[in-house]
Order: structure tokens, then sequence, then C-alpha cells
């Protein structure tokens, strides 16, 4: 059943139970909370995707860690399919409910399902066999992702136009966020030990834990946002002007690079922690520790990354998490196998940078879609929420692909208890170095960025006059 809303923005409830603010730029604490806390049960699943997979499938089911990389790759092949698909089918919606809410729990339904499906694989014996199990069921986990996150992404410039609030919504988001990804980290670890070091048994508990988390937190999103029909003013162009549109605009084109080459700095230090801790100091147990103080890092950082945000603007705070973060992890080449209490240090700051890297990038990506519709006259959230998607999880499926290729040629073998002196090299010049220098790419070239506070208030005021007259372009 499909219908065209229109009308004035209200208080409380409507007749369709779509919640609708009052009329104003500023957020309640509901709002703020209820949006925020679908972003605990994605990182829930992202983060103990990144962190577990690869050493799963590598050392427990024997799985080649580059033919692991490719099922990733492939995967990120689908999703520059199905993300634009997405992105445009959420803005041209127009269901009773809204365009962006009633796919919430279409999304996270499968998401959770197929989550739990990775990580609880029948017994296979061979790479062929458990290829195309895992690239079945990533297909499936990375496409109800989609489903989910485009609409929810693409919900946050829609709540409120305030460049202040936006950032305070993103800190939301992102406390929850980091909360999650403490979940996503620790929880499969704390389960292991709760299961004797049954790695299979622990990752079936947690595949259940973080599915029903999924599914309840979208449900809690669903309930307590609420959409602003009249604000929007749907793309009327089809899905390829969309896309050529969003490749034209300059400011998307440099976060989109900054963002994905950070994202890979950062996945790549994630995603070799379990390795780092059991091949280089001999001690997986370490590996609690220091996602432990590295997620205190996260939440410490928060306040502070939105303070700096509003004083410095957001181009520069972002300049600086990444430039900052590039700069400690290339210290890692220095650590010693004894240099346990400087490399718990190193996990404390390096979650402060990279809470720093969410905030921020959800603070950006709103105010680049009001720059789009300065210049074309048109809203296209959902477009760009879907490539956003796809950085994120491209961000996930290219480092994980490098890191398998990388493990391989530095002849990492999971048969053997202590590697030799060179793959241990490679480790940390995997850790350290190489994802650092992705982190500096991604700095410098948001080096020219072109939107400060003062130019997007600007935009703001243009837009305004522009719709108060009725005008288009």
């Amino acid at each position: 059943m499909r219908s065209h809303r229109r009308g004035c923005v209200g208080v409380g409830n409507d007749h369709s139970g779509e919640t609708v603010e009052r009329s104003g730029d500023k957020l309640s604490l509901k709002t703020h909370v209820t949006y925020g806390v679908s972003q605990f049960g994605l990182n829930t699943i992202g983060t103990a995707f990144g962190v577990n997979a690869l050493f799963f499938y590598s050392t427990i089911l024997k799985f080649d860690t580059v033919l692991f990389g490719i099922v990733l790759l492939i995967g990120q092949i689908w999703d520059a399919i199905t993300d634009p698909i997405m992105g445009y089918t959420s803005d041209h919606t127009t269901w009773k409910h809204g365009r962006r809410r009633p796919y919430f729990l279409l999304g996270s339904i499968p998401l959770g399902v197929s989550f739990f499906l990775v990580f609880s694989p029948p017994l296979l014996q061979s790479n062929v066999t458990i290829f195309i199990y895992l690239l079945m069921t990533i297909l499936i986990l990375y496409t109800s992702r989609t489903v989910f996150e485009t609409p929810y992404l693409a919900l946050a410039p829609e709540l409120t136009p305030d460049y202040n609030e936006r950032t305070r919504l993103s800190g939301f988001k992102q406390f929850f966020g980091t909360l999650g990804d403490a979940m996503g980290a620790m929880v499969p670890l704390l389960l292991l030990t709760a299961f004797h070091e049954n790695r299979r048994a622990a990752h079936f508990a947690y595949g259940l834990i973080a599915c029903v988390t999924m599914i309840a937190l979208s449900a809690v999103t669903l309930w307590g946002t609420f959409e602003r029909p009249n604000l929007v003013r749907q793309s009327k162009t089809g899905i390829k002007e969309s896309l050529r549109a969003v490749a034209k605009n300059r400011p998307y084109l440099i976060f989109m690079f900054s963002s994905t080459a950070a994202q890979m700095g950062n996945n790549i230090v994630t995603y070799l922690v379990l390795f780092l801790t059991k091949y280089w100091f001999l001690d997986e147990t370490l590996a609690t520790r220091f996602f432990a103080v590295f997620f205190a890092g996260c939440i410490c950082a928060v306040p502070m990354w939105v303070w700096l945000s509003n004083h410095i603007g957001k181009k520069w705070a972002y300049v600086s998490t990444m430039a900052g973060y590039g700069l400690l992890l290339s210290s890692v080449l220095l650590l010693r196998q004894d240099a346990r209490l400087f490399a718990t240090a190193v996990m404390f700051f390096a979650g402060a940078f990279n809470v720093g890297l969410w905030v921020l990038s959800g603070t950006v990506a709103p105010d680049i879609i009001e720059w789009d519709e300065y210049h074309t006259g048109e809203r296209r959230e959902g477009v760009y929420a879907s490539v956003w998607t796809f950085v994120y999880k491209a961000g996930i499926g290219l480092a994980l692909w490098v890191v398998g290729t990388a493990l391989k040629f530095i002849h990492f073998d999971a048969d053997l208890p202590v590697q030799t002196a060179s793959t241990l090299l490679g480790l940390r010049i995997l850790f350290g170095p190489i994802s650092g220098m992705f982190l500096f790419a991604g700095a410098l070239a948001f080096l020219t960025y072109p939107i400060t506070k003062s130019k997007h208030e600007e935009i703001r005021r243009l837009i305004r006059e522009r719709q108060s007259s009725g005008s288009s372009v």
C-alpha cells in the first residue's frame, strides 16, 4: 500500500504511527538515543566479523587466506551493484510509514541470521566447499546490511539541518557504536574462555547473541525516530543521472577517498590484533586487554572530538585524527616482544583516534548532501547513503583482502605455533607503517575539502531563500 504524504510537521504521533517531532532544528534525547542504538547492533556484527572472521577461517577451518580475500572482493563487486540501487529505491519509496524507516526490520532480520551462519558453518572438508558456503553467506550478509544501513544513514541528515546538532547526533551514534565495537571484539574472547577454548562453540553462541541484538535494536530505532516529509524534495532523476551527479560532487569524492583510505588503515589494525598477540607476543589472552583499553580510549575521546569539531571545524578535526593516528601506528614497528605496557598505551590512543574517524565522518556526510542540493536543486540522501555504505564495506573488504594476501606473501603458516622472524617482521609492518600510510593518504586528500562551517551556513541560507521563493536551481 503506497501513498504520497504531504503537510506540516506537527507534534506527537500521527495516524500512520510515524513519530513526527516538533518544528525546529534541535532533537530530543529520545531521538538521539533511539537513532543511535542501531549503530550498536551494526557494530556488534561488523567488528566481530572484522576481528574474528579471517582468524577463524584461516586457523580453525584452515581456509586459504587468499581465497578468503577473493570472497570479500566478490562481495565488494556485488555491493557496487546493490548499494546504488538501494539508495535510489529508498529515495523514491512512497510507503505510508515513510521512505527510510520501513526498511529497518526488512534489512536487520536477514542481517542477523546471515551473520550467525557465517560463524556457524557445517563441517566442511575442502577449500572449495568452504569457499562456496562463505561466498553465499557473505552475499546475503552484505545485501541485508545494505537494505538496513542505506536508509538508516539517509535518515540522519533529514532529522535536523543544524550544523552542530548533526555533530551531536553523530556523537550519540558513535557512542553506541563504540559500545557495539567493544561487544563485538571482547565478548567472543570471553565466550572462548567460557567454552574452554572451543572456538566453534564460542562463535556459535556469539552469533545468536548478535543476531537477536541487531533485530531488537532496529525495532527500537523504528519506534523512536521520525521522518520529515515536508522537508524533503525527492530527486526526480533516474539512478544513472543521480550517480553521475554524485560523481561530479567534488567534496564527496574527496570525502569518499579519504574515508576509504582511513578505514582501510584502521581496519588492518583491528584485523591483526589476534595475530599479533598470538604470534608476536606469544600470548593470545593479551587481546582482551588490548581491546579493553582500545575501547576505553574510544569512549573517553567521543566528547573531545565533538568539542574539537565545533571549535576548529570538521575539516581540521578530521585531518588531525587521520594524521595523528597514522603517526601513532608508525611507531608500532619499534615494538619489542616484551614491550607489553607500551603496546597497551598504543592501543588506548589508537581507540581515541579510531572514534574520531567515525564521529567526524558521520558529521561531514550530511553537509555534502546540502552542497549537492544547492547545486542541483534535489536531495539524494539515499543515493549518498548508499555510496557511504559501499565505502564502509569497501574499507572492511579491501582491508581483509590486503591482510589475507599479505599473510600469504609473508609466508604465514597457521600450523606453526611460532612464526619465522621474517613473518613476524611482516606482521608488524602491516600493523604499523602500512596502516599508517593509508591514514596519511586520507589526511592529505582531505586538506583539499572545501566546506567550512561558514560555507555550510551560507549554503543553508541560500537553500532556504530558494525554497521560500519557490524556485529551483
